[in-house]
């Protein structure tokens, strides 16, 4: 058991930069970041399209939807995660929902997260959205070391600058709470850039403040191969991170290939599967 929890705070050390919301394990959950912002070197926060753990996509969605994901870091079974989303829109307002489970019967880390996002001055040429996602985070661990719930607030806003660039700005866990007397869910700054270079070159760049870890970023490209298939790459930073991922659609039905290699701790493949209507 302390073998395991000492691996596990070892890998979240490692990975804290090259992995967004793998932080400071026992106090978060590590929910991932989903199979294309994996392809991308965990670039993607203002990318438009599926995958509404990314806000820019949860901004954009135009139809209700549901994804599944699984990600198994570093090839370890103890640092396997799963993941359900479900995403509805009316009129300008989104919301989404998501549950996610990370670790195993010695350590699971688990999160529930709500997101409401709303178009401003709809009737403006140019997208402006809003958007607050509250999420819910509990730690269970056996033997005697103990159980935490925890909670956080994180505003964001979204903006179409042109036809072919948007951006993003969020402020994770800008509000929360502690989990159960611990330290407060980690909090950062978190700013994207998405541009349309082509009809089938789309460039996406994340910089990420991390007030513990200081900065870090990613950069990543897609392009459309043939109208179904999309190739994936991109890097990250602190640690060096590369990332290379595919994605596959066919009508309503879609799935998402990805696996990110850390230059120390090795290679993580994730999937995502997902269908609207």
């Amino acid at each position: 058991m302390r073998t395991l929890l000492a691996l596990l705070v070892f890998l979240s050390a490692c990975t804290a930069q090259a992995q967004p919301e793998l932080q400071q394990v026992g106090v978060q959950v590590p929910a991932g970041q989903g199979a294309r912002a994996a392809g991308l070197g965990g670039a993607g926060l203002a990318l438009q399209g599926d995958g509404w753990t990314r806000v820019g996509a949860m901004m954009q969605w135009t139809s209700p939807g549901v994804t599944l994901g699984a990600e198994q870091r570093f090839g370890l079974s103890e640092l396997r995660e799963g993941s359900a989303q479900g995403v509805a829109r009316r009129g300008y307002t989104t919301l989404g929902l998501q549950a996610a489970s990370f670790g195993n019967e010695a350590f699971r880390s688990s999160q529930f997260g709500l997101v409401a996002a709303r178009r401003l001055f709809p009737s403006r040429p140019r997208a402006l959205s809003v958007a607050l996602r509250a999420d819910l985070v509990s730690i269970s661990t056996g033997g005697d070391y103990g159980n935490g719930i925890g909670w956080g607030l994180s505003p964001s806003v979204w903006a179409e600058v042109t036809y072919a660039l948007s951006v993003v700005l969020e402020a994770r866990n800008v509000v929360s709470g502690d989990v159960s007397g611990r330290e407060p869910l980690p909090a950062d700054l978190r700013a994207g850039i998405a541009y349309l270079a082509s009809d089938r070159i789309r460039l996406a760049a994340d910089l990420v403040h991390d007030p513990t870890f200081g900065p870090t970023g990613h950069v990543g490209a897609e392009v459309q191969i043939v109208d179904v298939l999309v190739a994936r790459a991109g890097i990250g930073t602190d640690p060096q991170q590369v990332g290379l991922g595919a994605g596959l659609r066919i009508g309503s039905l879609r799935a998402d290939l990805a696996a990110t290699r850390h230059l120390l701790l090795g290679w993580s493949p994730s999937v995502e599967v997902g269908w609207s209507w």
